[in-house]
């Protein structure tokens, strides 16, 4: 609404200076302000100039035609210029009249656009029908891109980043041609480069624009997988198997992640960058998002983050990672500069049976990686009552258990916030609790006492120690 109030003062500001001018209605050959090259110098030019007026070439509203007096804005300068004109006409013109040349107006000689195209544009010229613009890489046009175009301007094809481009143009009249144009020049600016890393990690790097995953490459998914069997192998589990048809699952819920900046097992279809394989992959995997400068973090980095689980109360991630129940998995990610969205699908349909010769999991365990635990959070624990039946193993009761953890020297630990519970999370039975005192490389001896396992009472003895090397 402003903008057309703008508009229409504008207007009237013109038919104002207008009544102050004594026009001489006589035949000229060309006027300045006969924009639709009509002959005359009337309303329908009124209206262009009114559109175009307070604007430079940089404007999305930018008319070269309206430009008067050609220093590249439109102005009062030029304002006054259409209206000593208005309602003036001309005569045919002489076909024996030469053609002037073209002068060019934008893009400026020497510029660099950003744009994937550009609009090339040049200043009326006196009896042209056409324009002839021609555009190449070669300042002599030896392979040019050529078009004949009614008005005064053209937009291009699209252009090659890091490339500097050529153009001119010339007037055309029947079977006459103006000289050509001075060449003037412009450079298509090369995208900057992607964050160091992210070329190693890709094929083909994401467009979130465009809501693409990108194509990770197969190296990254097998680091992956091998930094999770061997923290797998440290409590004497079952190694897992990659499934790319999986892929295209986690591949969309990273999209998800890295669009919407947020993590979402239940992803809304509202979200930018939904799909049905990346709600899937969202419902069935542990997701992860990480905000980073120089360079994008590691895939091994979130395996150890989600078996840490710092700050998730459930451990959640933690539990479906270190499942014995775990057979085959997938990964996915996504980056963009400083932001990276991981995911790791957990949630298979061979859950029900298992190979792995274990009769719990406890974390941690023996001789473990110190940087995989923070000695301020939780440790854990888990028994395998049935090996052919995932939900058979909720029949496992903690609430009579007790916890108890001693040094070499016999030094008890204090014990507190212990929690039980039978969701499935991996394996329907999980108890875990914090220890205080905890320290580097000391051989700790945990025993777990009164355990009710498909309705019989069992002890489990086991040990870790923290090696801050490793």
């Amino acid at each position: 609404m402003e903008y057309k109030k703008k508009q229409f003062s504008l207007l009237l500001l013109i038919l104002f200076i207008i009544l102050f001018f004594t026009f001489s209605f006589s035949s000229l050959a060309f006027i300045l302000g006969d924009f639709n090259q009509d002959g005359k110098v009337d309303f329908e030019d009124l209206m262009i100039f009114a559109l175009a007026y307070g604007s430079t070439p940089s404007s999305s509203n930018w008319d070269a035609r309206c430009d008067l007096d050609q220093d590249n804005r439109i102005d009062f300068e030029d304002l006054m210029l259409f209206a000593m004109n208005y309602g003036k006409t001309s005569t045919p013109p002489d076909p024996d009249e030469p053609i002037a040349q073209v002068t060019l107006s934008s893009p400026q000689n020497g510029t660099t656009v950003t744009t994937s195209t550009v609009q090339l544009s040049w200043y009326p010229v006196t009896n042209a029908t056409s324009y002839e613009v021609a555009y190449d890489i070669s300042n002599n046009f030896t392979n040019p891109i050529i078009d004949n175009v009614p008005g005064t301007s053209k937009t291009t094809g699209t252009l090659e980043d890091g490339t500097t481009y050529y153009w001119r143009v010339r007037a055309c009249s029947s079977s006459k041609y103006s000289p050509w144009s001075t060449v003037w020049s412009f450079k298509k600016d090369s995208p900057a480069p992607p964050p160091s890393g992210l070329e190693n990690l890709y094929e083909v790097l994401p467009d979130i624009n465009c809501c693409y995953e990108g194509v990770l490459r197969d190296s990254e998914k097998q680091k992956t997988l091998d930094h999770l069997n061997y923290i797998r192998s440290l409590h004497g589990l079952n190694l897992v198997s990659y499934n790319y048809q999986d892929d295209i699952y986690t591949a969309k819920a990273a999209l998800i992640i890295v669009a919407n900046e947020k993590l979402n097992h239940f992803p809304d279809p509202n979200y930018k960058c939904y799909s049905e394989e990346g709600y899937t992959g969202s419902s069935t995997s542990n997701l992860y998002m990480w905000g980073w400068g120089y360079r994008p973090p590691k895939a091994e980095g979130f395996i150890d983050g989600w078996i840490i689980d710092g700050g998730v109360e459930s451990l959640g991630h933690r539990r479906w990672l270190l499942s014995p129940f775990l057979k085959s998995t997938s990964y996915g990610r996504v980056d963009v500069p400083g932001f990276t969205g991981a995911v790791i699908k957990v949630v298979n349909d061979d859950l029900t049976t298992t190979t792995a010769n274990v009769d719990y999991v406890a974390y941690p365990f023996e001789n473990y990686p110190g940087n995989l635990f923070l000695k301020d959070w939780y440790l854990s624990f888990s028994v395998v009552a049935d090996r052919n039946n995932f939900w058979a193993n909720e029949n496992v009761d903690f609430k009579n258990a007790t916890i108890e953890i001693e040094d070499d020297n016999g030094n008890s630990l204090s014990i507190n916030s212990v929690i039980y519970d039978n969701v499935g999370y991996g394996n329907p039975n999980h108890l875990q609790w914090k220890a205080i005192g905890i320290k580097n490389d000391v051989k700790y001896i945990v025993n777990i006492k009164n355990v009710s396992v498909l309705g019989t009472n069992k002890n489990y003895e086991y040990w870790f120690k923290l090696n801050p090397a490793a």
